[in-house]
Formats: C-alpha cells, sequence, structure tokens
C-alpha cells in the first residue's frame, strides 16, 4: 500500500465506527474505517453515520485513545476516531385479537434491541384456530430496527354436528346458520353458531325425550324443536313414543270405567288390562291384570272420559298422565282420587271436568282453546284462568281455601260460578261477555260490576260488601245480595230485573223506580222505616196477579232482630202506598214467619 504525500503541515487520521454486539459489549475490531486528513494541530473532525437499528453514543466518542469528542491531529498520522453505535431498544406488540395468552387478553408488549433474538407468544381462542400473525414476522425471528406491531389471525372452527331418531316414530331435522334445514346428518357448525332441530313425531306419536351426547336434555323436555349453541362437536337425538293415557288405580283396585273417542276413529290399544283393545267412543269398565297398577290408552285420543262414581268409596283412580295427548279436546276425570293433574302442551283442549278430586294447583296457562272449566270441589288455593280467550265457564266453587282468582282478559267468558270460597277481592271489570256472576258466601269487601252490560244473574250474597253498583246494568234480571253489609242499594232503571233479594243487610233506603220487571222482592231484616216503605210501594210496579208477584217486608219470628218498619197501617202515606201496591198492582205483601217462609201481612 502506498500513500501520497501530503503537503507541508497536514496529515492523515483514522475515523473507526464500532456497533455494539447482539449480546453487548463492542467488538475489537470496527465495523467500519474512514482514513481521513487535516491540518496538523487542528481539531480532527468526522461525521457519525446512520446505522439501522443504531443510534450514535456521542458520550462513547474517543480521540488518541481518550474518552473526548475533540482532539487534534497529530504531526504521525497516528491520530484516531473511535465512533460507537448503541442498539436501539424498540417495543414488539402482539396484538391478540380475542385471544388470550394464559387468560391474558391484553396486547404483549415485548421490549428488546434490534437484533436479539425474540419469540412470539403462543396465543388461543375458544374456537378458532391460530394462522399466524400478520404482517408475517422474519425468521428467525428478532427484534426489529423500530417499534413494530403484529396481529393475531384467526380462523373459526368447524365442529361435526350429528343428529338422529332413536328408534322410530318420527323424522328429526337441523338447520344453523350457512346449513339449509336437512335431515342429512352430519353438519358442520361454525364454533359459536345455533342449530335449530326440529322434530316431527309421525301420527299417534310424541316426543319423548333429547339427549346430548348421550346425557338427557331436561329444558329441551318433551318439546318438538330445540336450540343448540355449537362449541364443540355434538350428538343430538331424539327419541318418540306412542302418545298415551296413563291411568293408575288405587291399591286393592282393579276396575275402571273408561270412554275414550280418537281422531280417526279407530280403536284405542289398552296395555296392563285383561283385554288389548278399547272400541272408539264405547263406554267399558276396564280390568287391569294387576290391581293397583297402571293401565294405558294408546292412541291419538280427543276425548276421554274416566269419571269415577257417585258413590266416594269406589272411586278408583288416584292418577291421571295425560301430558302426551296432546290432540286431547275433551277429558272428563271429575269424582276421583286425583291429587295433581298436568294439562300443560294440551293446546286444543277445550272442555275440562275435574271436579270433585283433590287437586290442590291447577296449571291451565296457556290453553287458549279451552271453552270451558269445571274445577269445583278440590283443594285449589289459587286460580289464574287470565287470557284465555276462548272460556265461556268457569265453575270453581267449593273449593273451600281459594283465597285468589285472576279472570283478567277472560273476554269470552259468559258464567262465572266462584261461590263458597274465601276470597276477598274479585275483578270482573272488561268481562263484557259475562251473563253469569255467583260469588255468593266468600269473604269479598268490595265487588265492581261496572260495565257488565251483558250481565243477567249476580249473586253475592253471604259476603262482606258495604256498597253495591249495580248502576247501568241493564241486562240484569236476578240480584241476590242478602246478608251483606249494604247502607243504600240503587236499582233504579234496570228495566229488566225481575228478582231482588236484599234481605239482612242495613239498608236505610230502597231504589226501585222504573224497575218495571220486577216481580220477586225480599228486603227484611234491613233498617227501612216509613218513609223508606213509602217510597218503595209508590215505586212498585203493577203486576198482574198471574205473575205472582211478592214482596217479603219484616221477618216475624223468634230470635230475629228487625229493624225494618213492621206497621204500614200508620201514618196515612204509608197506609195508602201499601193497600195501593197490594190491592192495585197485584203484589202479595208478605212477612217471614217462624219458618222462614212468606206469610201474608
Amino acid at each position: 500500500m502506498s500513500f501520497e504525500k501530503l503537503p507541508p503541515g497536514k496529515a492523515s487520521y483514522t475515523v473507526k465506527h464500532y456497533q455494539e454486539k447482539i449480546e453487548g459489549g463492542y467488538p475489537a475490531e470496527p465495523a467500519e474505517s474512514e482514513n481521513q486528513n487535516g491540518t496538523v494541530g487542528a481539531n480532527a473532525a468526522y461525521t457519525a453515520k446512520n446505522y439501522t437499528g443504531f443510534t450514535y453514543k456521542s458520550a462513547l466518542t474517543k480521540v488518541n485513545n481518550t474518552v473526548q469528542t475533540e482532539g487534534t491531529i497529530n504531526a504521525d498520522s497516528s491520530t484516531v476516531v473511535e465512533l460507537y453505535y448503541e442498539r436501539n431498544t424498540v417495543n414488539v406488540t402482539f396484538k391478540l385479537a380475542s385471544g388470550n395468552v394464559s387468560g391474558n387478553t391484553a396486547d404483549i408488549i415485548k421490549t428488546g434491541k434490534y437484533g436479539t433474538a425474540l419469540t412470539a407468544p403462543a396465543p388461543e381462542r375458544e374456537g378458532y384456530a391460530f394462522k399466524g400473525w400478520s404482517p408475517a414476522p422474519p425468521s428467525p425471528l428478532a427484534f426489529p430496527a423500530i417499534n413494530t406491531e403484529y396481529t393475531a389471525q384467526w380462523k373459526i372452527n368447524k365442529y361435526p354436528v350429528t343428529f338422529n331418531v332413536d328408534g322410530a316414530g318420527g323424522t328429526l331435522k337441523a338447520t344453523a346458520d350457512g346449513v339449509a334445514e336437512t335431515e342429512m346428518s352430519p353438519i358442520a357448525v361454525e364454533h359459536g353458531k345455533t342449530v335449530a332441530f326440529i322434530a316431527t313425531p309421525a301420527t299417534g306419536y310424541r316426543v319423548k325425550g333429547w339427549t346430548l351426547d348421550g346425557t338427557a336434555i331436561a329444558e329441551a323436555g318433551t318439546n318438538t324443536e330445540y336450540t343448540l349453541t355449537v362449541t364443540k362437536p355434538a350428538a343430538v337425538t331424539v327419541s318418540f313414543e306412542p302418545k298415551k293415557a296413563l291411568l293408575t288405580l288405587e291399591a286393592g283396585k282393579n276396575t275402571v270405567k273408561v270412554k275414550a273417542k280418537t281422531a280417526d276413529g279407530k280403536p284405542i290399544t289398552v296395555e296392563g288390562c285383561t283385554v288389548t283393545e278399547l272400541a272408539n267412543e264405547a263406554e267399558t269398565t276396564l280390568t287391569a291384570k294387576v290391581a293397583g297398577t297402571q293401565i294405558a290408552l294408546i292412541g291419538e285420543l280427543t276425548e276421554l272420559n274416566c269419571r269415577g262414581s257417585e258413590d266416594t268409596s269406589n272411586r278408583s283412580l288416584v292418577a291421571l298422565d295425560v301430558s302426551g295427548c296432546t290432540a286431547l279436546q275433551k277429558l272428563d276425570c271429575a269424582k276421583n282420587q286425583l291429587t295433581a293433574l298436568d294439562v300443560q302442551g294440551l293446546k286444543d283442549l277445550q272442555e275440562l271436568n275435574c271436579r270433585s278430586n283433590q287437586i290442590p294447583e291447577l296449571d291451565v296457562h296457556g290453553l287458549t282453546a279451552l271453552q270451558k272449566l269445571e274445577c269445583q270441589g278440590n283443594k285449589i288455593t289459587a286460580l289464574n284462568v287470565q287470557g284465555l280467550t276462548a272460556l265461556k265457564e268457569l265453575d270453581c266453587q267449593s273449593n273451600k281455601e281459594l283465597t285468589a282468582l285472576h279472570v283478567h282478559g277472560c273476554t269470552a267468558l259468559q258464567k262465572l260460578n266462584c261461590r263458597f270460597n274465601k276470597l276477598t277481592a274479585l275483578d270482573v271489570s272488561g268481562l263484557t261477555a259475562l251473563q253469569e256472576l255467583d260469588c255468593q258466601s266468600n269473604q269479598l269487601k268490595t265487588l265492581n260490576v261496572q260495565g257488565l252490560t251483558a250481565l243477567q244473574k249476580l249473586y253475592c250474597d253471604d259476603n262482606q260488601l258495604a256498597d253495591l253498583d249495580v248502576s247501568g246494568l241493564t241486562a240484569l234480571q236476578e240480584l241476590i245480595c242478602h246478608t251483606n253489609q249494604l247502607t243504600t242499594l240503587n236499582v233504579q232503571g234496570l228495566t229488566k230485573l225481575q228478582q231482588l233479594y236484599c234481605s239482612n243487610n242495613q239498608l236505610t233506603a230502597l231504589n226501585v223506580q222504573s224497575c218495571t220487571a220486577l216481580k220477586k222482592l225480599e228486603c227484611y231484616k234491613n233498617k227501612l222505616n216509613a218513609d223508606a216503605f213509602t217510597k218503595l210501594f209508590n215505586d212498585l210496579p203493577a203486576r198482574e196477579v198471574s205473575d205472582k208477584a211478592k214482596a217479603l217486608l219484616y221477618a216475624d219470628r223468634a230470635g230475629v232482630t228487625e229493624e225494618n218498619c213492621k206497621d204500614f197501617s200508620t201514618p196515612e202515606s204509608l197506609k195508602k202506598a201499601f193497600e195501593n201496591a197490594r190491592d192495585v198492582k197485584h203484589w202479595k205483601m208478605q212477612k217471614a214467619n217462624h219458618f222462614g217462609f212468606g206469610e201474608d201481612i
């Protein structure tokens, strides 16, 4: 190597550039060297380099082997300038994109020096497969020259879902997002998506139950539909069973009288009995093979009558399961020993008679086809028939412990009998079709019958009513409200009212003006004075003798307190009104004698 001779006063010097090693520290040899010329005694000039991933550290600069940023040029060309470059410290952010690492869902930030080894995390995500990072990192992976982000890429898992019918009796179909309804199993379903299964029973069958991976699905019950949210491979099975009614006999008894009707008119298959078939609509006494066991009636039953005997000692039925008889329209299981009755799901049921049993609760919610319900003589404590818009007749009398009755929304209800219970309140507002209401012998303190323009008969006697507003009940024909706490009663203008029994109250006035159809009146045991009776007699409508009109005005028997006026001979106005009602208007004016019967005054 030869060097060109420098002019006098000039000398050469060397500039060396050192890059930090990956493991730290600086190498013995520079990454790059430069030969420079300058004036002897002057400061050696140099310029730091721009290396990718490195930053010049001026504090480490050496001139003539001394840490300094300035130094003079030696005449013998021995001057050396050493520049040092530190590796950049950078952040690499791994965005998990809904994934997690050991449960941590936050972005993972790793810090290191440029070029040093870097290990990427291994994220997980339920229902997804990890497909790598974007952008794709280099291999081998090391810290880059600048801050960098990588985002996890995911592919949703698809799981096989198998489905089938266990045995026979119907079909099973499935549908899911991206999967049209099909009977072909299996189907592939993305994680988190739902599969809707639809079971269609064959005629005479119903769903028995569902299983998921071999375990019974309690929430699916005997429904015809089931929805599954898929998070792993799954196997769904549905089973069917023949529709049947199960009749359980009391221990020691083996006969029951039955009449049943099927939708197709075919005979009913019988199990557990001495016969195997029951003719359609034929009343038959069935004999169980073993006393106190079950008898099964298998078929598409639309009507079932298993009413017990009038003789309470000869009622053999202690349990009845009709949950599978989904086509049932009429059920009569009255006069037995039933302690429970499940009619939920019987959407076609129109008539139910379960009177005279021992049933403590009865759930008829959702039976929108029900038109007639007879459940009197049980042990029901609360009854809710709200929203049964087809219900026309309800008889729930004599449950004795019945304290709550809800009939709101029963817009078709025509007859309601809830007497002999313990009701303290009854809301019949809005029941504009109601024609007959019998709520006698309860504990009612209030009764709102306003707006019941179709009401013809109202029996609310033997309660605790302090007032009763019957104005506007233009169809009312019979009003029986005796044995309450009424102080006034105004039936003025009820032109169809024929019978009014308001005895045993605290009435001081009774207005029957314009009650042109009135023929029967009982008002004894009240507080009606001479003036009240004068007006009452004057208001009574004229009748024909053939009408047999009569008014029972006061009680005349020992031990009975009577506060009504009992002498109609004075004053003259009262006498005249009394005689006119009796002789001209043809009313029999009577008192209640010792036996409680009417006796002419």
